[in-house]
């Protein structure tokens, strides 16, 4: 999933081989690895919702139900209904299963940073059902809070949902505050030695 984020060639590949590694190994922590696969690959556009991914998600949570409770459920739901918004943007099962998701990371159950992919597929469906001001102050104030948590790949992501939307309004104010976010970008190094 790191190399997706490189943009490396390959990295698809070894997401298949380890998916299938953990159907016979550990067939629960699969929901874990498809939640960081699907989020990061969805997010960047990596990755594509095509059926293999589907048929993955799906196999991953109903293993999952079968398991009851915990992580490996939350990470389940969360693939799959991320996975499934990511094909469908307007899915009922997907955001049923983000919601269950999002009250999971609410109750401490689940992990945090899944909480920016989840609240920005609740944007954007904001924005399809007519409410793009409302969509602009959610994403605002996702960034806002990945950038106060120091989340640096919850808040690039919001970062480019947001300005997604504010080019699609295209005011002179959106633009401008596009513009002053990519030089704020610009001005900052990730991590030290990356350039």
């Amino acid at each position: 999933v790191a190399r997706s984020c490189f943009g490396q060639p390959g990295w698809r590949d070894e997401l298949d081989r380890a998916l299938a590694l953990l159907r016979d190994i550990n067939p629960a922590a699969r929901g874990v690895l498809l939640v960081y696969g699907v989020n990061i690959g969805w997010a960047f556009g990596t990755l594509r919702m095509d059926e293999e991914i589907l048929h993955e998600t799906a196999e991953a949570l109903r293993f999952a139900e079968q398991l009851g409770e915990g992580y490996a459920l939350d990470a389940a739901r969360c693939a799959r209904g991320l996975a499934l918004v990511a094909a469908d943007p307007q899915s009922a099962e997907g955001f049923a299963l983000l919601d269950q998701t999002r009250e999971a990371v609410v109750q401490e159950r689940f992990a945090m940073p899944v909480l920016a992919p989840i609240d920005i597929a609740f944007a954007r469906r904001r924005v399809l059902e007519g409410d793009r001001d409302g969509a602009i102050v959610a994403l605002r104030g996702i960034a806002a809070g990945q950038t106060a948590a120091g989340r640096w790949l919850g808040r690039g992501v919001a970062l480019s949902a947001l300005a997604e939307q504010l080019i699609a309004r295209g005011s002179d104010d959106d633009l401008r505050e596009v513009q002053a976010a990519i030089d704020q970008l610009q001005g900052e190094q990730a991590e030290p030695g990356v350039v």
